[in-house]
């Protein structure tokens, strides 16, 4: 079925459980403007291939990556594909690795909403600096940030650092 989506170019909104470790699919729907792709595959999907064939949705303004379990992206090659989803206003990925948090610099400035959540035992060791691109996001309404610990930093401290950067914030919620 994964290869007939491509002969439905038009297709503008997706919700999709992948078991197969290809995601080439996503290339062949550039008008997507949202994507919800559960991943759920043995083997295990490339992160390099999702980030590339998610390069090609540049008209995507929610992105939901659930279930990446699996993957481990590198910041470069995330910021990479952040750079060609200029619309982007919402992104969520649940349960992925990240060698760093050095991508947020790529985030496009109007996002209103982001979720991050890390799996990594113990929590994703980052400084506290990373964030400061986020405070740039001034249309930000919503972020949470799962599974991140802050060397040299308290949670409370971040959460009022970024409360404070950002007037359009509702809910923050750093763990």
């Amino acid at each position: 079925m994964l290869r007939l989506l491509p002969t439905v170019p038009s297709l503008t909104r997706l919700q999709l459980y992948v078991t197969g470790g290809n995601v080439a699919f996503l290339r062949g729907l550039p008008n997507l403007t949202a994507l919800e792709l559960t991943l759920r595959s043995r083997p295990p999907v490339d992160p390099a291939a999702v980030l590339t064939a998610l390069q090609h949705c540049t008209k995507l303004t929610k992105l939901d990556l659930r279930g990446a379990k699996q993957l481990q992206f590198g910041s470069d090659a995330l910021a990479e594909c952040l750079r060609c989803l200029p619309l982007l206003r919402s992104l969520r990925v649940d349960s992925a690795r990240f060698d760093s948090l050095s991508f947020l610099a790529a985030l496009p400035r109007q996002l209103s909403d982001l979720d991050l959540r890390c799996l990594v035992e113990g929590g994703q060791q980052s400084s506290a600096a990373e964030l400061d691109p986020i405070r740039s996001l001034s249309e930000l309404q919503s972020l949470h940030l799962l599974g991140i610990r802050f060397e040299g930093a308290d949670e409370e401290a971040v959460v009022q650092t970024l409360r404070t950067a950002l007037p359009l914030l509702e809910s923050c919620e750093v763990l």
